[in-house]
C-alpha cells in the first residue's frame, strides 16, 4: 500500500510511452523500499513494465572489495525476489 505522505515532487514531469525506470541506488531492496513501490504504482497506472536497474561504478566511496562483496550478494537477492514478483 502506498503511503503518499512518502512521495514528494521535485519537478512536474511528462508522462510519455514506455516503461517506469526506477534506478535502484541507496535502498537496495525490495520490502520496504517506499520508492520502488511508488515506481510500481506508476507502471500498474500507466499499464507500463517496470525496469528496475542499478548502476555498479568501480569506485564508491573508497568501498573496499569486501563491501562490494557484501553489495553485489545482497544485489543478488534483489534479483531473486524482484523475479519472483514477476511471475506472479
Amino acid at each position: 500500500m502506498l503511503n503518499l505522505k512518502r512521495v514528494r515532487y521535485l519537478k512536474d514531469g511528462i508522462t510519455k510511452s514506455g516503461p517506469v525506470i526506477y534506478w535502484m541506488q541507496r535502498d537496495q531492496r525490495v520490502n520496504d523500499n517506499w520508492a520502488l513501490i511508488y515506481a510500481y504504482s506508476k507502471a500498474l497506472e500507466n499499464d507500463v513494465p517496470l525496469i528496475v536497474t542499478f548502476n555498479l561504478v568501480p569506485s564508491f566511496l573508497g568501498a573496499t572489495i569486501r563491501q562490494y562483496s557484501f553489495m553485489i550478494e545482497g544485489l543478488k537477492k534483489v534479483i531473486i525476489l524482484l523475479t519472483e514478483l514477476n511471475t506472479h
